[in-house]
């Protein structure tokens, strides 16, 4: 997300940044004399990753990948300045810090351009969604011969392990947890507010339903040809809908 500040909301939000972590960094190094006392801030940067303290980068320090449009004609593999940009798009991490959300500012042709994505452990929800892939992919082997109960038994991992990536964006406590019902409660919960399709949820519930008949065979196993093309495809819809999702990395 990148905005330009020419609002009050904005420049408050901003001035949040600037008095908790920004400008007690820069009294810090003053004091210990890592930054002179005429030091003049063009760029800030604050990585915020669960369970650690936040770091702080000051201008050249910055690790951060623009977007945008070019003022003039850049050749391929040349170095150039922020000023190289008539406008700036979006702001995004580099692989470098493959599991932070981040507050990024700085300074372009006289405003200053803020960019922050608060959504947490991109390259943990990469892997969730590799795994995600490779037991759908594993569905359409399956379904066409008729094995309805392997179809219902990896629809279950994608699905599962889909909705705990999406939750891990906010909830780092997901990381530890190796139970299957942490995840479908938390699903539901997020589901319930309004942040997720409610297909997603009730695909969840459904498979969480029939694994008793389908692996466990406690009771009769009655999932159709239909209803599991139905599952098939909304699985799909989700994989598709968490992959747009999923926080940028360069």
């Amino acid at each position: 997300m990148t905005e330009k500040l020419n609002l009050k909301l904005d420049m408050r939000f901003v001035e949040q940044f600037l008095e908790l972590w920004i400008n007690p960094e820069i009294e810090r190094r003053k004091t210990t004399g890592s930054l002179p006392e005429n030091f003049v801030l063009y760029a800030a940067q604050v990585i915020m990753n669960f369970g650690a303290p936040a770091q702080i980068r000051l201008n050249k320090e910055i690790k951060a990948v623009l977007v945008g449009d070019f003022s003039r004609t850049v050749e391929t593999g040349e170095q150039v300045t922020v000023d190289a940009f008539e406008n700036i798009k979006e702001i995004s991490l580099t692989e470098s810090d493959p599991n932070a959300g981040h507050f990024t500012m700085m300074r372009h042709q006289g405003s200053w351009f803020v960019g922050f994505d608060f959504r947490y452990n991109a390259a943990v929800i990469s892997d969730h969604l590799d795994a995600a892939r490779q037991f759908l992919d594993s569905v359409s082997f399956s379904f066409p011969k008729g094995y309805l109960r392997v179809v219902a038994e990896n629809l279950f991992s994608a699905v599962e392990l889909m909705a705990k990536g999406l939750l891990l964006m906010h909830d780092e406590t997901l990381l530890t947890s190796k139970k299957h019902g942490a995840v479908s409660s938390r699903y539901n919960q997020w589901g319930n507010l309004g942040n997720t399709d409610e297909k997603y949820t009730q695909l969840l519930n459904k498979l969480s339903n029939i694994r008793s008949s389908s692996r466990y065979l406690q009771r009769e196993f009655n999932l159709t040809d239909k209803e599991a093309e139905n599952m098939i495809e909304i699985a799909e819809n989700m994989y598709s809908d968490l992959k747009a999702q999923l926080p940028k990395k360069y």
